[in-house]
């Protein structure tokens, strides 16, 4: 079994994945590097990736204005240099409310993408219609904590 992608039959085999989103796998037979399930499917996940979340947070009345501001920033958010994800969720418990879930290759990959004229374009055709200012966080891993 590679580094790189665990197969499902290990999965089968004792490793699950916690309600469906991450687990590390720590047996990889020839393995550096952690293991992770996303959502069904694996991939190797490198710890010096800045990982992001950002909210945006939009009037419920416009959720369609907001919405499609976001959907315009995808496609030129992926392709920017440094971008390693760049996935849009609406929030199924509060309409108009948007996340980003992003990982860049380093911080100034991330404050140039903040500063790029599709992100200053976006902003402002949603403009009003947001409540707040979009609120980034980049996040650090927490450690586990394990029985003994």
């Amino acid at each position: 079994m590679s580094a790189e992608r665990v197969n499902a039959t290990a999965w089968q085999q004792g490793h699950t994945c916690i309600s469906g989103y991450s687990s590390t796998v720590r047996d990889v037979s020839a393995g550096a590097g952690s293991v992770w399930c996303m959502s069904g499917y694996e991939r190797q996940r490198d710890v010096s990736e800045l990982q992001v979340v950002a909210v945006i947070s939009g009037k419920p009345s416009a959720a369609t204005i907001v919405r499609e501001a976001m959907q315009r920033l995808v496609t030129a958010t992926r392709a920017e240099d440094g971008c390693l994800r760049y996935e849009l969720y609406e929030s199924a418990a509060a309409p108009g409310t948007f996340i980003t879930w992003e990982s860049w290759r380093s911080q100034d990959d991330l404050d140039a993408h903040l500063q790029s004229t599709h992100v200053a374009a976006a902003l402002a055709a949603a403009g009003e219609q947001l409540t707040a200012a979009p609120a980034i966080h980049p996040l650090q891993p927490v450690p586990e904590v394990t029985a003994g």
